[in-house]
């Protein structure tokens, strides 16, 4: 998972180097708020909002390892 401020400008570099869009979240303004993009070969980037770290890292810093 990659933090960015602006997913829709790094989704469009991604793109341009000849990634594809997998999936993406669009919220109601517009933007995007997280999108997967993967190469011919190589690994999937999860791209994610900065506006989503704080909820993220409580998820996280909550979760249950024991379930």
């Amino acid at each position: 998972m990659t933090f960015t401020t602006d997913v829709d400008a790094d989704v469009v570099a991604l793109e341009a180097n000849g990634m594809t869009v997998e999936a993406k979240s669009i919220l109601p303004e517009g933007t995007t708020l997280w999108a997967y993009c993967k190469g011919a070969t190589g690994p999937r980037i999860e791209l994610v909002s900065r506006a989503m770290e704080p909820f993220i890292a409580h998820w996280f810093a909550t979760a249950d390892a024991s379930t």
